[in-house]
Parts: structure tokens; sequence; C-alpha cells
């Protein structure tokens, strides 16, 4: 668990709210490069899918990102392209 609003730089609370499970790596990346989160909210109509389930026709086959990863000193994106393709 990584508070998405440091406790000890940014007066973070420990609360779900300002929560994002990340793993070990990406917990320690987020560290040593300084950087800052925005949680995206979900878009409208969003369904959860099942990780082994086939999104229904009206779905598109991409998840949305969830979250934004930039850089504190010069406010750059560090993360992953806006979709990720799901087979």
């Amino acid at each position: 668990m990584h508070h998405i609003r440091w406790w000890d730089r940014d007066g973070g609370s420990t609360s779900i709210e300002n929560g994002v499970l990340l793993c070990d790596y990406h917990h320690h990346e987020v560290h040593r490069l300084d950087l800052t989160i925005e949680r995206h909210s979900k878009p409208p109509g969003h369904i959860r899918q099942r990780l082994s389930g086939r999104p229904p026709d009206n779905q598109p086959a991409f998840s949305p990102m969830r979250y934004s990863f930039r850089r504190r000193r010069d406010g750059r994106t560090v993360n992953a392209p806006d979709a990720v393709r799901r087979e």
C-alpha cells in the first residue's frame, strides 16, 4: 500500500481513499523518483470486468488508465499509455 499523498512529504492521511496498491518494485520507484500520483475517476458507464471474462460487445476492449504518475520536479508524466489492450 502506498499513500497517494505521502504522509511524511505531503501530510496525507492513512485511508482507503488515499491508498493505491503497488508492487514492491513500483512502490520503491515512486519514492526513488519522487513521484506524485493522481487517481482518475471511472468513466461513465464503467463496468468492472472479471480478469478472465471477455468484455461485453458494447464495452471497449481496453481498460482506462486509473492513475497518473508524475515527477514532482518538472511535472513530467512517467506512466504507461492511456489504455492497455486486453486480449
